[in-house]
């Protein structure tokens, strides 16, 4: 029990120096939101290159990286449109360095991992400057809600418990968490809509259900990756939160329905 306390005190101290940093980067968009998706891209992607069963070279690391970073950096050019022939020319080139792989075993599964890293990490964070642009609550609006959710969940369920949801994938996921985070994502909508009320109406309960559960699928997911990797978190950089996909796993599902929510439909 002494080492949770402590595991929650330290996630409570730096969700409080880095939670408005955050907001105000995402609020604010520009130079400052260019700069945290700098930093979260390079994490993500650096991270993800070190994990098992990733198994990439110096050089597909750097090439991951690199292109991550160039993604954010086109969206705050405001030039999206140069994404599709990036896209294009990276995936050419990621396929091309898996045929000089020796031996080439799997290298339909190693070609694959290149595009997928650079749509979840880098493309799907770089979003939030279009949705910024529209309206920057836009922006803010879904980590907001993945942190009301988790926090919903984590005390409804600690307090609940009763029967798991998925004992093999997140041992710690029980119904009432579950319950308690649909509750927390409703609550800030709500909450949202009452203190800007010129900004959304009672219709964003129709963005706060789903993403409610995306939260949850963006978690899971990502537990899924770990068990199959055999490891608790994808790395230590953030003491008490683990690696950086860990923290920011739930928002990348979230941000993606949001974009989809406000920019495409």
């Amino acid at each position: 029990m002494a080492i949770e306390g402590k595991n929650l005190l330290v996630r409570v101290i730096i969700a409080v120096v880095f939670g408005p940093a955050i907001l105000f980067a995402l609020y604010s968009g520009g130079i400052y939101l260019l700069i945290f998706l700098f930093v979260v891209v390079f994490g993500l992607t650096a991270e993800f290159g070190t994990l098992p069963a990733v198994e990439l070279n110096v050089i597909q690391e750097a090439l991951l990286v690199a292109g991550g970073m160039f993604i954010p950096f086109l969206f705050w050019l405001g030039l999206p449109l140069p994404l599709t022939s990036w896209f294009l020319i990276f995936c050419a080139v990621w396929f091309l360095l898996e045929l000089t792989r020796r031996p080439a075993g799997r290298g339909l599964d190693r070609a694959a991992i290149g595009p997928f890293a650079i749509v979840l990490f880098a493309w799907v964070p770089s979003l939030a400057f279009e949705l910024n642009r529209i309206e920057p609550l836009y922006a803010v609006l879904p980590i907001a809600l993945v942190w009301t959710a988790d926090t919903f969940a984590y005390f409804i369920g600690s307090i609940l418990k009763g029967p798991k949801m998925t004992p093999v994938l997140s041992p710690n996921k029980t119904w009432s968490g579950f319950s308690g985070g649909l509750f927390g994502a409703i609550s800030l909508a709500v909450a949202f809509k009452l203190i800007w009320p010129e900004v959304f109406e009672w219709d964003i309960i129709f963005f706060a259900v789903p993403a409610g559960i995306f939260a949850v699928l963006g978690d899971l997911f990502e537990s899924k990756v770990k068990r199959e990797m055999n490891i608790k978190d994808t790395s230590h950089a953030i003491p008490g939160h683990g690696g950086i996909w860990d923290r920011f796993d739930s928002w990348l599902f979230v941000q993606l329905w949001a974009w989809a929510y406000f920019v495409v439909i």
